[in-house]
């Protein structure tokens, strides 16, 4: 188990004794937590730290064998389909050191934008490697460029479009509508509600991007896009539809008479669009996408997405964005099997499972240890927009009163990452020194007051968000994680 893991499995316990005990939080000092990168079972440095330098070592340093791990894990991968054949993804500081490192893998630099270097090698992305490997030149471990894809599937029933005329404040909260938003109440929505609504804080949706016109979303979505030639065309405006239903479910609006309400009505969204399509879309994008929502300042990030392929990019981005105080939450991904979900599976980011209403793990919900924590995401209705075949509409007539349905842990996900806003914004402490140990905090907190009712080895426990935003609301907490008594001994 790695060193971030292991901390926060250990914190997660001592969560449950502070909880119980009445002891709160106070300021304190955090050391280095020594982090570690594992290819092929087997622990090693940092690639970015000295112990992986090739100097002095040719083809056989550690950063040698580590390129060739990596080129012998695409032999599990389809070329073109799993990763661009022929490309290659890092970051660097400056046009300089990205050009250095191109060369040091006898690669073209063909793109360098806000510190994302993308490259083109000679031949084949693993022949490259090992060439780069073999010669010992490389100073920098490089990623394939890997493919990503979006993590949810149609909703599972028969429902056909309804008008929703019940005069109501929020009628998809009604349990006699047939758009019932049923993963409120099995997460206790309604209760963490009372306490805060998520007012203060801002949550980046990196996905298909957004509606902003739509009823239940206007005035509270900001819309941004990555330097993508189809995004450029789009300019962040949502065409397929998921990047709407994902910003509905963390922030749709509250009392407002229309469909329903999300999980933190009173957050900001920060939409970043970084596929049009929901298809061919690349690290590279993924990379853009989250340095784009480490510069914005958000509190929290949500992807429901995800790829097989292991990325040093992305655990960089990610270790920044947790250090800064960033919640991370991803999908753990569709497949039905222990299959590691990127980014999910990263350090620092919250890994997301799905169950069904009966709180059941569904069969298509990848699972193991990895996955923290799980969250309703069959059949979940949210903003939606009209396409040409009015696929997954299930009320509306336009796309600024339309809604879907959904389901996979692409809807599990945003649950989550509202769930987090709350708990964020619940202690103003937590806002107050934003950093990492805030976020193991939150991280902690979710997890450790899951719903363990039907937790075994395939499903975490389920989200329960009141517990989670009742105990964060209650604890004095400044800084670090040291503990004391009421007393203050």
């Amino acid at each position: 188990m790695d060193a971030r893991r292991k901390k926060l499995t250990v914190f997660t316990l001592v969560l449950v004794i502070i909880f119980n005990s009445g002891m709160v939080f106070n300021s304190g000092e955090r050391t280095g937590l020594g982090l570690f990168t594992v290819f092929g079972g087997e622990s090693v440095s940092d690639p970015g730290s000295e112990s992986v330098s090739s100097g002095g070592y040719g083809g056989t340093s550690p950063l040698s064998e580590m390129i060739r791990q990596e080129a012998f894990a695409l032999s599990s991968m389809e070329a073109d389909k799993d990763y661009i054949d022929g490309e290659g993804v890092f970051l660097a500081s400056s046009l300089e050191e990205a050009e250095k490192t191109a060369e040091s893998y006898d690669a073209e630099l063909f793109s360098f934008e806000n510190g994302i270097a993308r490259i083109r090698f000679p031949g084949s992305t693993a022949d490259s490697l090992i060439k780069a490997a073999d010669s010992g030149k490389a100073e920098t471990l490089i990623d394939p460029n890997y493919t990503f894809s979006l993590t949810d599937f149609p909703g599972e029933s028969d429902l056909k479009l309804f008008n929703i005329t019940t005069p109501s404040e929020d009628p998809f909260l009604d349990k006699d509508s047939p758009c019932y938003q049923y993963h409120h109440l099995m997460t206790g929505t309604k209760e963490a509600l009372k306490l805060t609504s998520g007012n203060g804080i801002r949550v980046a949706v990196i996905d298909t991007g957004v509606n902003p016109e739509h009823e239940d979303l206007k005035g509270k979505v900001s819309v941004n896009y990555i330097n993508r030639e189809e995004c450029l065309e789009t300019r962040g405006i949502d065409s397929h539809g998921h990047g709407t239903h994902v910003c509905g479910l963390i922030g749709a609006m509250m009392d407002n008479g229309l469909g329903g309400i999300g999980v933190a009505p009173g957050v900001s969204i920060d939409s970043i669009q970084i596929t049009v399509t929901g298809k061919g879309f690349t690290l590279s994008e993924v990379a853009e996408g989250l340095r784009k929502a480490i510069d914005l300042g958000v509190d929290v990030i949500s992807m429901s997405i995800g790829s097989e392929g292991r990325s040093i990019v992305i655990k960089q981005l990610t270790e920044e964005a947790a250090e800064k105080g960033i919640v991370l939450v991803a999908a753990a991904g569709n497949s039905g099997s222990d299959l590691r979900n990127y980014p999910a599976a990263e350090d620092g980011v919250l890994a997301v499972g799905w169950v069904d209403s009966n709180g059941e793990r569904a069969q298509k919900s990848n699972y193991g240890k990895w996955v923290d924590i799980a969250a309703p995401g069959t059949n979940i209705i949210s903003t939606y927009i009209i396409t040409s075949d009015r696929k997954h509409v299930v009320s509306g007539d336009s796309n600024k009163n339309a809604y879907g349905m959904l389901s996979g842990t692409s809807q599990a996900t945003p649950v989550t990452a509202g769930a987090s806003a709350l708990c964020y914004a619940s202690n103003q402490g937590l806002l107050n020194s934003r950093n990492y140990d805030s976020v193991l905090l939150i991280k902690g907190a979710l997890c450790a007051f899951s719903d363990p009712s039907n937790k075994d080895d395939k499903t975490p426990g389920i989200l329960k968000t009141d517990r989670a935003v009742d105990f964060l609301n209650s604890i004095n907490y400044s800084s670090g994680i040291s503990i004391i008594d009421k007393a203050g001994h």
